[in-house]
């Protein structure tokens, strides 16, 4: 009777989500945590980080260096920090924390630097209760003169731990400096851009939106790509976005859907976030079925059709 009894408590305790759930209802500090998570905190350096189910973490961002020149021969910077768990159970950083790094007001593209694989990224491994784990990663610089900005956020992009870095005279070492001392990153001029869309939200973020180019590239095997930059910024909002928040990109040739295709070595990408009224490039690469049939390029927001124009590889025009 009682292995009966052990059973049916297992197959319940599966059935509503596992061992994990157990742990939220018995955590104290689950409904804690939750409301922790909407107040508004700015931690320089150091500080916590709340989210739901009881999962939290205290943030430190150490240090960041002048890191080796990535796979390209493009410099970098190293960025160390450390993440105390402060939950009842081993969690991934990566389930309270986002981080990012920027300069100028744009997200820097994480590097490829030889010898490093990722072991060390927010996402690699659990951290066991109570335990620190330092965390570390590399990022292509924009240029090695403008001061370098770390923020870590919980999801809800309430609870805060921020900190900057600025380059000496010699380009070589980066100190710290107050988050205050970071110049104001360059402002789009909206009355001279020429907007080819704009995607409005309920929440009055507006991302408005230019084509640049369409082209022919290579891609690593020497395949050919049709890469799409597009330049955007956005209206009315205090977090960092993506221009693939608010829309997609899509081509197709003939009645086929084209893969995407990363262009590397480029600094801009769909990935990369930038702050409110800072012109941003995202890039769009996809493989050609073959370099003679035309191909449809269509930017949609909310599943609307915002823009689209037809490029003919062959010649390389926009019609």
């Amino acid at each position: 009777m009682l292995t009966i009894i052990a059973m049916n408590l297992v197959g319940t305790i599966v059935s509503h989500g596992g061992l994990d759930s157990i742990a939220d209802r018995l955590d104290p500090n689950t409904e804690k945590y939750e409301q922790l998570s909407e107040q508004k905190t700015i931690n320089e350096t150091s500080g916590n980080l709340y989210s739901y189910g009881g999962m939290a973490l205290t943030v430190t961002i150490k240090n960041m260096e002048v890191g080796p020149t990535d796979i390209n021969g493009q410099p970098t910077v190293k960025v160390t920090y450390g993440c105390r768990n402060l939950s009842r159970r081993a969690i991934y950083p990566n389930a309270v924390a986002d981080s990012i790094v920027t300069q100028n007001g744009v997200e820097l593209r994480k590097a490829v630097v030889t010898g490093y694989n990722g072991n060390l990224d927010l996402a690699s491994k659990k951290i066991k209760s109570g335990e620190t784990s330092e965390k570390v990663s590399y990022h292509v610089l924009s240029d090695m003169q403008t001061p370098i900005a770390m923020q870590v956020s919980n999801f809800r992009h309430k609870n805060l731990v921020r900190s900057a870095f600025a380059f000496d005279g010699s380009n070589e070492t980066l100190t710290r400096i107050d988050y205050s001392d970071v110049p104001e990153a360059p402002k789009v001029d909206k009355a001279a851009f020429v907007e080819d869309g704009r995607v409005e939200e309920l929440n009055g973020t507006i991302l408005h939106f230019r084509l640049d180019s369409l082209e022919i590239q290579q891609n690593d095997e020497d395949e050919p790509l049709m890469v799409a930059r597009i330049s955007w910024y956005l209206e009315n909002t205090s977090t960092y976005e993506t221009f693939s928040y608010h829309a997609s990109v899509n081509a197709r040739q003939g009645t086929e859907t084209l893969d995407q295709d990363y262009l590397y070595g480029d600094d801009s990408s769909l990935i990369l976030r930038a702050q409110a009224d800072v012109l941003a490039t995202s890039i769009y690469a996809y493989e050609l079925d073959d370099e003679r049939t035309s191909v449809k390029l269509t930017i949609e927001g909310d599943d609307t059709v915002l823009f689209e124009k037809d490029f003919e590889p062959s010649s390389g025009t926009v019609v």
